[in-house]
């Protein structure tokens, strides 16, 4: 009987990944970041920003963890705290956390304390965005700072112009320690896992 000298190799599914986010400047920071690092494993959700309601949010991201190898979802602490939503948040956030590939993480102010951190190692707690983004103006690479596409994609995307200084902000954001549900006005800045997580897949 003939037998090919090829061995036939199993087709290896490839693992599936959703990134939920709240707002359109992370849509735009991974999008950067999936075409930078060449990963194209990953889907971000929305599309486009929508005003969701936090029980949407979380019927979405379980629904989704049942199709997805893995769901993270990041939340900008500042508008959970602006709208009063702590107590229902918690009740999401903990319920959530049961589901073994769902992951909540945390930006307590927002995203730009993730910019902030690659140049300076802060701890202070930040009671607004705007003061993030304050301090973040100190910064002569980062000086002209603005919430939008022109400038996030600009000549030398906002990815491309942080990446040098990408493990000094893991470093700073792994010293300020895991989000803690029970104390929400604390610095955090958890996308670095998010991050991590797949320069770390896309090793192999």
């Amino acid at each position: 009987m003939f037998r090919s000298k090829y061995k036939t190799q199993k087709r290896v599914l490839r693992k599936r990944y959703l990134i939920y986010v709240d707002g359109q400047t992370e849509i735009w920071y991974f999008n950067l970041l999936r075409e930078y690092e060449k990963i194209s494993n990953f889907v971000i959700e929305p599309k486009l920003p929508a005003a969701r309601k936090l029980s949407d949010k979380a019927e979405l991201i379980e629904e989704q963890s049942k199709i997805y190898d893995k769901v993270f979802w990041l939340v900008d602490m500042d508008s959970i705290l602006n709208d009063n939503k702590e107590s229902e948040f918690r009740r999401y956030y903990l319920k959530l956390k049961r589901l073994k590939n769902v992951k909540v993480y945390v930006n307590s102010p927002c995203l730009e304390l993730w910019f902030l951190i690659h140049y300076k190692n802060v701890s202070k707690y930040f009671p607004s965005c705007d003061k993030v983004i304050k301090k973040l103006k100190d910064v002569p690479r980062l000086k002209d700072y603005k919430k939008s596409w022109k400038y996030y994609y600009g000549s030398k995307n906002i990815y491309e112009k942080l990446k040098s200084k990408q493990i000094n902000a893991i470093n700073n954001a792994e010293r300020l320690g895991d989000f803690d549900i029970e104390y929400l006005s604390e610095t955090k800045a958890e996308i670095y896992k998010i991050i991590t997580f797949f320069l770390d897949i896309n090793k192999f």
